[in-house]
């Protein structure tokens, strides 16, 4: 008897139900802008562009492959894309332009799932081929990629370049202390200034008084 050919029907997960279609987060955030913007996922105003990089190295065969990522190290938003895939998820066909290239030594993934880092000049490696972010099809979009613990650290870090904000506090509480001080002064000084008045008064009273006494006739004093 021959065997039954089965009938194409789309693949189930473990529970029975048809997969979900992963969302392209790219059309979603609106990263394609006019005259081949690329604006990266941070919620901002106005709308930060991607930067455009190339990979250096070639351990994982990416060497001369452009991407756009974010360069906001304060924000990472994770956005990633590589050049050729921009067509593949809904964007514009790019013209390849001047990037900025990468001098590490290896173009290992970022995050925290693939070992990946931020150089010392805050740019970040590109992904691996391992972590889906190879040439692939359409249907295989890019995951955005988890963030280590030394990235979430790297991200409270304050930039070299920034003032240092615990010195600038520290200044402040002691403008604060001296400037209450210097009220304590003036009430001070105040206080002494209505006690010397007062004491002139009564110095004035008691002269008038002797005076009086001791010239009677010059001051108004009756005779005795």
């Amino acid at each position: 008897m021959p065997r039954r050919t089965p009938q194409n029907s789309p693949k189930k997960t473990l529970t029975g139900a048809s997969p979900r279609k992963r969302e392209n987060k790219y059309l979603k955030y609106e990263c394609f802008g006019p005259d081949g913007v690329i604006y990266c996922f941070c919620d901002r105003t106005p709308r930060r562009e991607a930067v455009r990089r190339i990979t250096q190295t070639n351990r994982h065969g990416n060497e001369g492959r452009p991407f756009y990522a974010c360069d906001d190290q304060i924000e990472q938003c994770d956005f990633f894309l590589w050049e050729d895939m921009i067509p593949e998820v809904g964007g514009p066909a790019h013209m390849p332009g001047e990037g900025h290239c990468l001098d590490d030594d290896d173009d290992e993934g970022w995050g925290g799932h693939g070992g990946g880092r931020t150089l010392g000049d805050g740019y970040i490696t590109p992904p691996t081929s391992s972590q889906g972010m190879s040439r692939t099809p359409s249907s295989d979009l890019p995951k955005t990629p988890a963030k280590s613990k030394s990235d979430k650290k790297r991200a409270r870090s304050p930039s070299p370049d920034w003032p240092d904000t615990v010195e600038l506090e520290r200044e402040l509480r002691r403008a604060k202390r001296e400037a209450a001080a210097f009220e304590r002064e003036k009430k001070l000084l105040q206080e002494q200034l209505v006690q010397r008045e007062k004491a002139l008064e009564a110095l004035a009273s008691e002269n008038s008084q002797l005076l009086k006494e001791v010239h009677p006739e010059l001051f108004g004093q009756d005779k005795a």
